[in-house]
């Protein structure tokens, strides 16, 4: 869920609500029609850009998906589409997956976004507390190991001038105390 200001000093929530909607159950949309993206929240035409393709026989997508799968338990790259806890934030139905480094998100004219909601999806979640065939399980068998997921939340203006930059860790196990690492598993605000 995404927290929207407008020039007119009127905050509202964006979610995915309106896209889902077009979801079978237990179904989600990476992008497979080409369209290169999608827009939602009928105050803010949020767009979320999306790349799908196939190659040696493999599909691939990276940017924005959209989803309502609620398998928190299996793990692997089969369970891309669930989120952590199951469902969206606040219990919503449908959310949006990011992935890769070309996730963008552009908001409609006279329109920011102030906030967000963040967790991990099940794979990536799953991936760290247990490893599996393309990770370690983060600090290592020891519990040691300095592992992070960390992602940067770059900010342009409407000239597309940079603004900022917000970091947010997805899990930390950098503390000399291991009973403070952590895995985010929780829908969190940026």
């Amino acid at each position: 869920a995404f927290t929207i200001t407008s020039t007119s000093n009127a905050d509202f929530l964006v979610d995915f609500e309106d896209v889902g909607s077009s979801l079978s159950n237990e179904d989600f949309y990476n992008g497979s029609d080409g369209a290169g993206g999608f827009t939602t929240g009928t105050n803010s035409g949020l767009f979320f850009n999306n790349t799908f393709g196939s190659s040696g026989g493999f599909d691939f997508w990276d940017g924005w998906s959209y989803s309502n799968v609620t398998d928190n338990t299996t793990a692997g790259f089969g369970n891309q589409y669930s989120a952590a806890t199951g469902l969206g934030d606040n219990s919503s139905a449908t959310f949006g997956i990011a992935f890769s480094d070309s996730a963008s998100v552009t908001a409609g004219t006279n329109h920011q976004i102030e906030k967000f909601s963040i967790t991990n999806t099940t794979y990536a979640a799953i991936s760290m507390r247990e490893g599996d065939a393309f990770a370690k399980k983060f600090g290592g068998t020891s519990g040691n190991d300095p592992d992070f997921l960390k992602i940067d939340i770059d900010g342009f203006d409407a000239n597309d001038n940079a603004t900022g930059t917000v970091e947010f860790f997805l899990a930390d196990f950098r503390f000399a105390d291991n009973s403070l690492d952590y895995i985010v598993d929780q829908w969190t605000n940026v």
